[in-house]
């Protein structure tokens, strides 16, 4: 029967698995953003290039630190880590008027930002190259935070300086920017020849002072990740060190709920936890299921909400006999209901074996649900719906009772209609329209890609009725594809483009598919880049029906020193506006997580989600969900190992709650 660690196994092994040659679909001609690195010979402003004005200088300081920012003075630089080690005494001025140097300013504010350590760039001049070696982002477009860069410069060392602002024009077109930034020395006839300068100026866009490039390292433009916390509640019930959150979902901004699984004496429990107004309750064990989790073996694997407060959950639980049941529970006006068994899927199987595996609400007391059952010789599919707060009968799945039984997700954007895919042998999709579920059927196309005989959709997202997108994996999980349905019609699968070439090691996975309206849409997961077995995390965007290029998370192979990591779960509010958790290998072979944001289509930097280093004393953290209610909010969940080795439930926002 499937019980948690195979379903666990399944998902991790989705993460770090699964193309090679075959169909692709239109790309757009963008090129990866990680090696847009300009060569231009362009000076950096100074008196003599860019008038002395106020408007152009705002501040300048000769030989003082009047104009840094963020704390910079000769006694800070001296005592900052890795900035000092590389850029600092022996390389910056280290006469009577203090340590002056441009990148050791640059690294200083990077490291106050909680970059970590690159290792020596060099000279500002190699920065941009040496950071696009990185995988850090490199482009011509500013960001707050960013490191503006100059190949030109001084003796041909070229320029770094700090981007502390950005301005816009009403169709959002950047203006100017201001930088701060450290000289090594001023220009002749500005002061002190020997001293060097600190300086805050305005460049206006166009103008041939402009930035040869921008390094995104550490930007400053999307809400920070707040520290994650162990979920509120859990120690007290996760006496046997085995829990963790495994959904998550937000209505609206600080209004979320949360369900998993811990441990007790007695066996796996199921959980839920809610953030109301911006501050997470105590987790409770799902009411209703001591009575029925008799065989110590329970979990809540998808939860769905509406808004605040009225939510669904969905999960298994155990009976005496060891036999598994699906579970289905409903949160009505803030208060969690009896969980029961959910209505006719015992009657479908053989011994009870079942479990809800994905659940998705249109409006209060209108959602539907999908799972597993066992016939007595094989898994099927079921669905499920419920209509006006009552849970009709479960249902086995039409046309899916040779070989479409595994790996299901499932989407509604409104009440009655939706979708769900899936698969094992063969990857299927089938659609529920005004209430009635069609028979499934095989995604079109895939027979051609899965030459393996291993295919599934992994994911599905819908924004409207007969317009949704998924992905997959194919031929055994060496392929990874899209599919879009468009006013009902489901088009024919493709390779996501890209991976073909950049997918050397031939595993690849989409763990997660978002939407945020018809066509326009991200997904992410993992591919074996370099071929050697370290599989690393990727991201592509659909616009207006068109799949881009797929790229490698910037900034994820510079936390990733281990080889490893992959997006486990991503959501969109808006177009080209993401948020995406996932998880690396670092340097000492532990597994850490991670955060990525989408601005306005472009993938920031791969950071650790911050706090999880502290919690995750025994080197496991794995971040199994990710919600946003909005562009500017949103919240992750997941695990991590304790000092004692044990597994503990946690929770984080972006941006922190109060």
């Amino acid at each position: 029967m499937v019980g948690r660690w195979e379903g666990l196994a399944g998902r991790c092994a989705m993460a770090m698995a699964m193309i090679a040659a075959g169909l692709v679909i239109p790309v757009t001609t963008a090129t990866t953003a990680l090696a847009s690195v300009s060569n231009s010979q362009d000076p950096p402003p100074v008196y003599s290039n860019w008038s002395k004005n106020p408007t152009n200088w705002p501040c300048y300081a000769t030989p003082s630190y009047a104009c840094a920012q963020g704390g910079y003075d000769n006694s800070s630089a001296l005592a900052s880590g890795w900035p000092n080690t590389y850029y600092g005494r022996g390389k910056a001025s280290t006469n009577a008027y203090g340590m002056h140097n441009c990148t050791l300013y640059a690294a200083y504010r990077l490291e106050q930002n909680g970059f970590q350590d690159p290792g020596n760039w060099g000279n500002a001049s190699n920065w941009a190259k040496a950071a696009s070696g990185d995988h850090i982002l490199v482009n011509q477009t500013p960001a707050v935070g960013s490191i503006a860069q100059w190949n030109a410069g001084g003796r041909g060392d070229g320029h770094v300086a700090f981007v502390e602002s950005v301005s816009y024009d009403g169709a959002g077109a950047v203006t100017g920017i201001t930088i701060s930034e450290d000289n090594f020395m001023p220009e002749t006839g500005y002061g002190s020849l020997n001293g060097g300068y600190t300086a805050e100026i305005h460049i206006t866009a166009g103008a041939r002072v402009w930035p040869a490039n921008f390094i995104h390292a550490k930007d400053q433009t999307t809400p920070a990740w707040g520290s994650a916390t162990e979920a509120p509640g859990t120690a007290v019930l996760n006496t046997g060190g085995d829990g963790r959150i495994l959904s998550v979902s937000c209505p609206s901004d600080g209004n979320c709920a949360a369900g998993g699984e811990y441990k007790d004496g007695f066996g796996e429990q199921a959980f839920v936890l809610n953030d109301a107004n911006g501050t997470w309750g105590s987790a409770e064990e799902v009411p209703g299921t001591a009575a029925l989790n008799t065989g110590g073996g329970a979990s809540i694997v998808t939860v769905s909400c509406v808004s605040a407060g009225d939510c669904a959950a969905g999960g298994y639980y155990s009976d005496g006999a060891g036999y598994q049941h699906a579970l289905i529970v409903s949160e009505v006006n803030g208060t969690w209901r009896s969980a029961r068994e959910l209505p006719g899927v015992a009657a479908l199987g053989t011994r009870g074996n079942s479990d809800v595996r994905s659940l998705s609400c249109a409006s209060a007391g209108n959602c539907s649900a999908s799972g597993f059952y066992w016939d007595g010789s094989a898994w099927q599919t079921f669905v499920a719906t419920e209509v006006n707060g009552t849970w009709h009968a479960a249902k086995g799945l039409a046309g899916t009772a040779v070989s479409f039984e595994s790996n299901q997700s499932l989407s509604c954007p409104s009440a009655g209609n939706c979708a769900v895919g899936g698969g094992f042998q063969q990857a299927f999709v089938a659609n529920e329209v005004n209430g009635t579920w069609g028979k499934a059927e095989q995604v079109p196309g895939i027979a051609t890609l899965n030459t393996g005989k291993a295919a599934a959709v992994v994911s599905v997202s819908c924004t409207s009725p007969g317009n949704c997108s998924a992905g997959g994996y194919s031929d055994s999980g060496h392929k990874v594809f899209v599919v879009n349905e468009v006013n009902g019609t489901w088009g024919k699968a493709a390779l996501v483009p890209g991976t073909v070439s950049l997918n050397a090691g031939g595993t690849a996975t989409i763990s997660s598919v978002s939407c945020a309206s018809p066509g326009n849409c991200s997904a992410g997961g993992g591919w074996d880049y370099v071929g050697s077995g370290g599989v690393q995390a990727f991201a592509a965007t659909e616009v207006n029906g068109i799949w881009a290029k797929a790229e490698e998370v910037p900034g994820v192979a510079f936390l990733a020193i281990g080889g490893a990591s992959a997006i486990s779960s991503l959501s969109c509010r808006l177009p080209g506006y993401c948020s995406a958790v996932g998880e690396y290998v670092d340097g000492t072979a532990g597994w850490q997580a991670f955060a990525a944001s989408e601005v306005d289509g472009t993938w920031g930097n791969a950071e650790e989600l911050p706090g999880t280093a502290v919690l995750n004393v025994d080197e496991y953290a794995w971040p199994w969900a990710v919600s946003c209610a909005s562009v500017g909010y949103c919240v992750a969940g997941g695990e991590y190992r304790d000092s004692h080795n044990q597994a503990q439930a946690f929770v984080t926002s972006q941006p922190p709650n109060p």
